[in-house]
């Protein structure tokens, strides 16, 4: 699995190539498995097909998700979320969500707690805790 963040037209887009992907919304796991799944201001793509979680969801209803992944990383950059790594991380940044992973380099996170089996180099958050 191969997780790229780039930037397309002023906009943040992470891009998971031949992976699995498994997000919780509304208390409900949803699984994505595909060449290529993208995560595009705020909607999921699954090899180019738009993922549709509930049809009768409106665009202004807030939504806890909750990525998981199985497997290594690279980077894994969200705005917010809680992100779970059954697996090692070189870097993981979200602005709001607690981070989970077995082992990691670089660990920030603007508001969430941090569980870390392995021993991060870096560990920043400016509000949550720290366990290791």
């Amino acid at each position: 699995m191969v997780i790229n963040n780039e930037y397309r037209n002023g906009r943040n887009v992470q891009i998971i190539y031949h992976g699995n992907v498994t997000i919780t919304r509304k208390g409900k796991k949803y699984q994505f498995s595909g060449d290529k799944i993208e995560h595009i201001n705020g909607e999921w793509y699954v090899d180019g097909k738009k993922f549709d979680f509930d049809k009768e969801q409106t665009a202004s209803e807030q939504c806890i998700i909750k990525i998981e992944i199985q497997g290594d990383a690279q980077r894994i950059e969200t705005v917010s979320g809680d992100v779970t790594v059954h697996g090692n991380v070189n870097t993981i940044k979200t602005s709001s969500g607690d981070v989970q992973c077995q082992d990691a380099v670089n660990i920030n996170t603007m508001n969430g707690d941090v569980t870390c089996k392995g021993r991060p180099h870096m560990v920043n958050t400016m509000s949550g805790d720290i366990n290791m």
